[in-house]
């Protein structure tokens, strides 16, 4: 199993809208400059799609198609396709009533959102050591263009894989959440 490289120097993403599904998450990882755009056309009746970019350029990465346009479908990641319900699995053992996992395609580590107990709005996420390597703030905050910050603690060498993963991750659990699925 491959280890992250942790570090102290944080970096942040923020968000520019309250809409989970229709947002732009930009900031920094390190020197590199960070780009998210979720971006959901909604049809009638089942042809919801979510579209995740990312870089400057925009591109396409991957899609979430819902059932209906609320109900949880199906990602595509490239050539692989795989129920959204496996971004998020069953807490581990002796989690908080609202934790939830994913892994990574690549190695299998396990990563695990949790839903802060003091604010509720807030979700940390843990490596499969149960270490923090990240937090998700939704605000309020000063500049009224910030909806949602998040800060994290892995190596500025990047692992964009697990930055995507747990960007939609994120996103499925507070949509969960929001309408009790």
């Amino acid at each position: 199993m491959a280890t992250h490289t942790y570090n102290e120097r944080a970096n942040d993403l923020y968000w520019t809208r309250d809409d989970l599904r229709n947002t732009d998450i930009i900031g920094f990882q390190g020197a590199r400059e960070m780009m998210f755009r979720f971006t959901t056309a909604e049809g009638y009746p089942s042809h919801t799609k979510t579209i995740v970019q990312t870089g400057v350029d925009l591109r396409t990465v991957a899609h979430l198609d819902w059932t209906g346009q609320h109900q949880l479908g199906m990602v595509t990641l490239g050539k692989h396709r795989f129920p959204m319900t496996s971004l998020l699995q069953p807490g581990t053992p002796g989690s908080r009533a609202r934790s939830r996992r994913f892994s990574l395609p690549r190695n299998g580590a396990f990563y695990e959102w949790r839903q802060d107990e003091a604010d509720t709005s807030g979700w940390t996420l843990y490596d499969v050591y149960n270490a923090r390597i990240a937090r998700f703030d939704p605000g309020p905050f000063k500049r009224a263009e910030v909806r949602g910050h998040m800060r994290y603690y892995w190596s500025d060498n990047g692992d964009d894989e697990l930055l995507l993963f747990a960007l939609m991750a994120l996103m499925l659990n507070r949509w969960v959440l929001r309408y009790e699925l």
